[in-house]
């Protein structure tokens, strides 16, 4: 059982590098865009249609919240595996099942992050820079 754990575990570990390194491509620029589209959503919600850009508003910021919170997950579960790891008994196992499992333990003290590269990482600060960014256009736009 702990040698099917273990190479679960280096599966799951190749795959989020790999999705890591996708997702960062596609949407490290994301948070300009979305800091200036909340910018001028909530500026055209102030002036304008209220509820035409509610709905805009809220649409971005469901999406933006979609990725902060799959990012924030990551970011909780993989710094606890490492404690989840030295719970198991894994001393009972072969000498080779524990080197790997102390290996496991060393590369789970580094959490995984999804990145959003070159702004940070996907979580709940980085959520909080993007509100701060829009409301600094929002104010740039009453001017």
């Amino acid at each position: 059982m702990l040698k099917y754990c273990i190479k679960y575990h280096m599966h799951i570990s190749k795959m989020a590098e790999g999705i890591c390194s996708l997702h960062e491509t596609f949407t490290g620029h994301m948070a300009v865009i979305w800091a200036g589209c909340l910018g001028c959503v909530c500026n055209q919600m102030l002036h304008s249609k209220l509820l035409g850009a509610l709905l805009y508003l809220l649409g971005y910021l469901f999406t933006c919240c979609c990725l902060v919170e799959a990012g924030q997950t990551l970011l909780n579960k993989s710094a606890s595996l490492a404690d989840k790891l030295y719970d198991i008994p894994w001393y009972l196992g072969a000498t080779k099942e524990q080197k790997c499992v102390m290996f496991m333990i060393t590369r789970a003290q580094v959490p995984m992050k999804l990145s959003a590269t070159p702004f940070g990482n996907y979580d709940c600060g980085f959520f909080l820079k993007i509100i701060k960014t829009a409301y600094s256009y929002l104010t740039l736009l009453q001017r």
